[in-house]
């Protein structure tokens, strides 16, 4: 007997009923029909595709393999069932499916396509292409293909290609709006400002309610700084979809970049009020508080972006910042490193990190983390800057100097570092060349009141004290919360006789550093004012803002008993100066058999009679003009310098910061300063009782050892 044969009206009842969405209808009158062909590969292959559009994937792949096993040439089967797999996101059986379908259909267009797609969710992506390009050459007319490929090349930044691939889309298919959004965000990419806007504008002039190419002409003009014209985009973007959160996010940017901030603050606010678990939205809060002042609110807002975003980098970042900002800088040292953790090549972060670690006195590691930051990005002037400070301030300002060239070199019009670099060169003794860079500061920037003051200090050492006063008092004016300004004014002032107010200008002197404040440095104060309990208080508050305790190096011990006491005096002035006038015989007459006499010079090498007289008067001459003030520490340290004399005190090119980390076991201030330092670290002050009266001596921080008269003079 016959094998009875399905017949094609059989089919497409079934068919009918599939095609017209009457799915449960056709799987019933599959079931019927299978009785009487249970072998039927099209009814099986008709079955997956019902079970598919019901999303019951797994018994739809079912089907499909039964159908494939009965008829294994059963081209559409083997790509109904790679279909389904794909969706079941078992892309590598996906792959030999369509395959299959391939080898027996090789003119299959459609599988060629969706082959690439599964390639490219594999992340293969020069299969992908492959993939898509034989579709195309199977059906020139193949948009999605076209489409495909398009997004491909994007996806591996072969922007061109992608750009060709999108502008055959629209060849093909002229009113596609949504490609003429891509093909915008791809010009955005290349650069191409006009391009970009040309095809978001096409966009929405054939969908004049296309929000998303509002949004993303917003982002183009933001990155393009044209301020205003983003602003305009977001806001017919939130016209057309009043709850499009992202847009109301970058809205807040663009009002924060032009110092809108209170507007800044309520576009984040509506953003997070339609999305409130969006974490860019409450970072970008965070920065806008910090602008306002509002630092406890912003660390709470990044703190809230963290929540939702463990790995939010950025976020570490601002927040390591705002930490830095108040004084908190080993919290600020962690945020820092655990950004750098989740982008080690986070570059801004490195160079915030070594800000805290110098903050912190850790000059050393500071220096690192500001060569890991312009290793990644060779020409960040801020690194070069930071690296040149750090350097300034560890006693390297030759190479300081270099520091603040490669930052400039970055950046030709970066006022900070010309105003670093007058003030490296002013330290140098190259004072022509710091004229220079002070000016050139303030020609780029000329309401810098730092540049000012420290113009003011320039035109100081060069005795040019009328200019020095407008300097200073034009910093004042600028902003007159400027360390120490105060105090520079009244100095200047009295050097040229400017007694106007005096008596008023000190008392109010006086009650700002019993405040606390930091309004003159103690060596001009000494010239205005004559109680040495405010004397105290002043060099006190100055110290520890310039000169702290320093723990770059370990505590130092006690050396075993040398057979002479090792004595390093320690000066810029080894030459025609005062104190080498009144020092240079002691030198010479110290007793050789109970004393070894070290000088340590960090002052010109001036080779003048004095200069001479003191390198024959001691045992050991030491020129350490550009050794680092660590170095110079560990040179003491390694000469086992029993007692460490400073000579400068608060004056002129002294490096009260040697003293700072301990360079010997014993240390004391005699002869360029007369006051009391007001650090811990050193022992001991030599006076005589007219300078030093005996009731006087608790206002001085250090010990007072008397002699009939402290000046050994020549």
């Amino acid at each position: 007997m016959a094998k009875e044969v399905i017949t094609k009206k059989q089919i497409n009842s079934v068919l009918k009923l599939f095609t017209s969405g009457q799915i449960q209808e056709a799987l019933t009158a599959i079931d019927a029909l299978s009785i009487n062909f249970p072998d039927d590969s099209l009814l099986f292959n008709i079955r997956g595709a019902c079970y598919a559009s019901l999303g019951q994937l797994d018994n739809a792949v079912k089907s499909y393999r039964k159908a494939v096993l009965l008829n294994p040439d059963y081209a559409k089967a083997h790509y109904n069932l790679a279909g389904a797999f794909q969706e079941l996101d078992q892309l590598h059986n996906s792959v030999k499916s369509y395959e299959r379908a391939i080898t027996l259909e090789p003119e299959n267009a459609e599988a060629h396509n969706n082959l690439g797609n599964v390639f490219r969710e594999l992340d293969q992506l020069d299969s992908a292409i492959n993939c898509y390009k034989k579709a195309i050459e199977i059906n020139p007319q193949y948009i999605e293909a076209h489409y495909s490929l398009g997004l491909t090349f994007q996806d591996l930044t072969q922007l061109k290609d992608a750009v060709k691939s999108y502008k055959t889309v629209l060849e093909i298919k002229p009113d596609f709006t949504g490609m003429y959004n891509n093909l915008g965000n791809v010009y955005r990419e290349l650069g191409q400002l006009n391009d970009a806007i040309s095809s978001y504008k096409k966009a929405i002039s054939i969908k004049p309610d296309f929000a998303e190419a509002y949004y993303n002409l917003g982002i183009l003009y933001q990155e393009f700084y044209q301020p205003n014209a983003a602003i305009k985009s977001y806001e017919d973007a939130l016209a057309i979809k009043s709850d499009y959160a992202e847009a109301h996010n970058n809205l807040g940017v663009v009002f924060k970049e032009i110092g809108k901030l209170d507007e800044a603050i309520e576009s984040h606010k509506s953003a997070l009020f339609l999305k409130p678990d969006y974490a860019e939205a409450h970072n970008n809060l965070g920065a806008v508080y910090k602008e306002i002042g509002k630092l406890d609110e912003a660390i709470e807002s990044h703190k809230s972006a963290l929540f939702l975003k463990p790995d939010y980098a950025e976020a570490y970042n601002n927040l390591g910042i705002i930490f830095l900002e108040i004084g908190r800088f080993s919290e600020a040292v962690e945020s820092y490193e655990k950004a750098l953790l989740i982008n080690p090549n986070y570059h801004e972060a490195h160079n915030n990190l070594g800000v805290a670690l110098k903050d912190l006195g850790h000059l050393g590691a500071a220096l690192k983390s500001y060569e890991r930051a312009i290793a990644i990005k060779p020409d960040y002037a801020e690194a070069h800057n930071n690296y040149g400070i750090t350097l300034m301030d560890s006693g390297q300002l030759d190479n300081a100097v270099k520091s603040y060239e490669k930052a400039l070199a970055a950046k030709p019009d970066y006022a900070f570092a010309f105003n670093n670099l007058g003030v490296t060169l002013n330290r140098l003794g190259r004072l022509d060349d710091a004229v220079k860079y002070f000016d050139k500061a303030l020609s780029i920037n000329p309401d810098y009141a730092e540049a000012y003051s420290n113009h003011g200090n320039l035109m100081t050492d060069l005795n040019e004290l009328d200019a020095a006063l407008l300097s200073y008092q034009r910093a004042n004016e600028l902003k007159p919360s400027e360390d120490y300004i105060l105090g520079n004014i009244l100095h200047t002032q009295m050097h040229l006789c400017h007694w106007d107010s005096l008596s008023s200008h000190l008392l109010d002197l006086t009650k700002k550093i019993n405040n606390g404040e930091k309004v003159i440095g103690p060596f001009a104060l000494m010239a205005l004012i004559d109680n040495p309990k405010v004397l105290r208080k002043a060099s006190e508050i100055y110290v520890n803002e310039m000169f702290p305790r320093s723990n770059i190096l370990s505590k130092i011990e006690n050396y075993p008993i040398h057979k002479k006491i090792q004595i390093g005096y320690f000066s810029s002035d080894f030459r025609e100066h005062p104190v080498s006038t009144l020092t240079v015989e002691l030198y010479e007459k110290h007793n050789r058999n109970q004393f070894e006499i070290h000088a340590f010079s960090y002052g010109p090498d001036t080779k003048d009679d004095m200069n001479l007289r003191v390198r024959a008067g001691v045992d050991h001459f030491y020129d350490v003009r550009k050794m680092s003030h660590k170095d110079l520490a560990l040179l003491a340290r390694s000469l086992e310098i029993d007692i460490a004399v400073d000579l400068g005190g608060f004056t002129q090119n002294a490096r009260t910061d040697i003293f700072a980390m301990s360079i010997a076991t014993i240390q004391l201030s005699y002869i360029g300063y007369l006051g009391t330092m007001g650090a811990n670290y050193y022992d001991y002050l030599i006076a005589d009782q007219v300078i030093i009266p005996e009731e006087s001596q608790k206002h001085y921080s250090e010990k007072i050892v008397y002699l009939p008269c402290f000046q050994a003079n020549d």
